[in-house]
């Protein structure tokens, strides 16, 4: 028994340095491509209301006066959605090169809001502390 035992730790200590260089070694910018986020759930069902919002969104970033545009309502309402299929609308008629979305919630956290953008178009940058 006592020899299997050993041998048990000897190969567990040897799986844990090869797992330990794996993560030291494998550090990746990004894990994932950008435009999966867009996708919208496959449930999602296009109502009139939604329609006519992704159209006003849509004739609204063709608005050169326009530089900034808003989406929010109570929870639930697919806020979210609408702004991910306006996403997949973008880049099927590459109105722009990029599109960066961001939640912001009812207690914004700016930090990660700019990490969402910046990591969106693949913006690097170095965070300065106050």
């Amino acid at each position: 028994m006592h020899g299997f035992l050993t041998q048990l730790c000897k190969e567990i200590y040897e799986k844990t340095l090869a797992i330990t260089k794996l993560i030291e070694t494998s550090k990746f910018d990004r894990v994932a491509f950008p435009w999966l986020e867009f996708l919208p759930p496959m449930h999602a069902v296009a109502s009139k209301s939604s329609t006519f919002a992704l159209n006003e969104i849509m004739e609204a970033l063709e608005d050169d006066e326009i530089n900034m545009i808003g989406v929010r309502g109570i929870r639930g309402v697919g806020k979210t959605t609408l702004v991910r299929a306006v996403g997949n609308k973008i880049k099927e008629s590459q109105l722009f090169d990029d599109v960066a979305i961001a939640v912001v919630s009812e207690t914004p956290d700016l930090g990660k809001i700019l990490d969402k953008i910046t990591d969106s178009l693949d913006i690097k940058f170095e965070r300065r502390s106050r």
